[in-house]
């Protein structure tokens, strides 16, 4: 029970960071702790999808502040998830996409 408040505790404190500063090394580094955790990733998959956060959590953001064409960005987010698919087991996938929905609720499509 006291595992699940502080993993309830722990996901709105991530949920509750705001757009500004998802692309920030903290915030970052945040995410992928997360995901390392609750997917069991080993190390080198944890620094590669550490990699596309960086990287992917830039763009996203850029086009976010400094365009309102959502067909880029959802291109540019369905790269992003590619390259994270590409990494994971099918398993692994299905849960990244649940805990996605929960700490990065920044990151979804765009009508």
């Amino acid at each position: 029970m006291k595992k699940k408040i502080l993993t309830l505790l722990f996901f709105l404190f991530v949920f509750n960071i705001s757009a500004q500063d998802y692309t920030s090394k903290i915030h970052i580094d945040k995410i992928n702790k997360v995901y390392t955790s609750k997917l069991n990733l080993s190390k080198d998959i944890s620094e590669k999808v550490k990699g596309i956060l960086t990287v992917y959590n830039l763009k996203l953001y850029q086009l976010e502040t400094s365009s309102n064409d959502s067909r880029l960005f959802n291109k540019i987010f369905k790269e992003y998830t590619l390259a994270i698919f590409e990494l994971l087991t099918d398993d692994q996938f299905r849960e990244f996409k649940k805990l996605q929905i929960e700490i990065e609720p920044y990151k979804k499509y765009k009508l």
